[in-house]
């Protein structure tokens, strides 16, 4: 939600929807792959940016209202 693209492992959920926007870094990669897979993203506006927007799409169902209103909604089921 912050505006920027997001480099890291993905995790084990979900990970249709994390590949659209994190660029993936695992410990299976060397150095040298890293360094090069940051510094082909920093360089490309236009693939970061795409990056940004999906990410920015995505993390739009995750806000404090949202999780306010599925709190309600169990809330309600347990009772």
């Amino acid at each position: 939600m912050c505006g920027t693209a997001i480099a890291g492992d993905i995790p084990g959920e979900d990970q249709e929807s994390f590949n659209k926007f994190v660029i993936e870094i695992n410990m299976d990669m060397s150095d040298e792959e890293i360094i090069n897979k940051l510094r082909h993203y920093a360089e490309n506006d236009e693939e970061r940016n795409e990056l940004v927007k999906c990410g920015q799409e995505w993390s739009a169902e995750y806000t404090q209202e949202r999780y306010a209103e599925r709190f309600v909604e169990t809330l309600e089921y347990l009772w």
